[in-house]
């Protein structure tokens, strides 16, 4: 019959007519486009990780994202660390930063450990000694080159007993100084050294004062993703969020369907899915140091690195 709006098969089936299959196209395509809209504005609202940069200070040793560290407490830890890469080849590194951003803060000590290259590149004999100053935590990251002389559980007993309870009271000052000292005199004595006169505990130390020390640095806050990218690039990254969102829904539409069957008594059809993930690869971003010329120091950085996780956290 004329103006039917469906064909009919040999069989005696409906079949759909081409506008039919045209309307279900526009509409997948209108739910892409809607999809990868939603994907792009959803990565705009979201940031990467800033980490400090090898090289951004030539006081390699001390660096001071968050201005609590006294000049005192800086020129100590610079000088000794000094001292004890030159007899030891060992390297320490002692961080303040605010926070962490978006990352744990083992993952992000470790991250920093290892971008920085601490310690000798033969022996990855590096430790980070890491404050977080906005929420009080502290992490101790240990090279595998030193994970025998200061395994998980006494790394978690320098910082109680030298680093919590100063870090709770905001002492960062002496909390870096003690957790430092006890830390050398470890790598000394591993390094069949004596431990100089010099490295010693402190009971009073003044604290510091944001922007007033050479050890002081600019962390910058962590960066939209979409910082670097073109807006090509957005498109497709914001599909391919979609698209990765959509796979990872298969399986509860298929449970769905399969308990929407079950209990309506059909027999249903059985559906199979396989989906995969997309992720979007980034470099991570820039960060910028400002230099103090109140101390005499350096150029120094790492050359090692070999992190692996060793460590306690505070």
């Amino acid at each position: 019959m004329a103006g039917s709006s469906s064909n009919v098969s040999g069989n005696g089936e409906a079949q759909p007519s081409g506008s039919s299959c045209l309307t279900k196209i526009l509409a997948t395509l209108g739910i892409c486009l809607l999809g990868t809209f939603a994907g792009m504005a959803l990565r705009e609202n979201m940031t990467e990780t800033v980490y400090p940069e090898p090289g951004a200070s030539k006081y390699f040793y001390i660096q001071d994202y968050s201005g609590v560290f006294s000049e005192a407490a800086e020129k100590y830890i610079f000088d000794e660390a000094v001292k004890l890469n030159r007899d030891t080849t060992a390297q320490i590194v002692v961080m303040a930063v605010p926070n962490t951003s978006t990352e744990p803060l083992e993952s992000y000590s470790l991250k920093t450990a290892n971008r920085l290259g601490i310690g000798s590149k033969e022996k990855n004999n590096g430790i980070l000694i890491l404050f977080t100053t906005d929420e009080p935590h502290v992490r101790m990251e240990v090279g595998k080159g030193l994970e025998g002389a200061i395994p998980d559980a006494m790394a978690g007993r320098i910082l109680d007993d030298y680093a919590v309870a100063d870090k709770n009271s905001r002492h960062w000052s002496r909390a870096a100084m003690n957790t430092f000292t006890a830390t050398a005199e470890i790598v000394y004595r591993e390094s069949g050294k004596e431990v100089p006169a010099s490295l010693k505990q402190v009971k009073e130390v003044a604290e510091g004062q944001e922007g007033q020390t050479f050890g002081d640095m600019k962390l910058p806050e962590a960066r939209p993703i979409t910082a670097d990218e073109d807006y090509e690039t957005q498109v497709a990254n914001g599909f391919f969020s979609f698209l990765g969102l959509s796979i990872m829904l298969i399986p509860f539409y298929l449970a769905y369907r399969f308990f929407k069957s079950l209990f309506s008594g059909g027999s249903g059809s059985g559906y199979t899915g396989s989906g995969g993930s997309y992720s979007h690869s980034r470099s991570s971003g820039r960060s910028y140091g400002s230099r103090r010329s109140s101390s005499s120091g350096s150029s120094h950085r790492g050359g090692g690195g070999g992190f692996r996780g060793g460590g306690a956290s505070r």
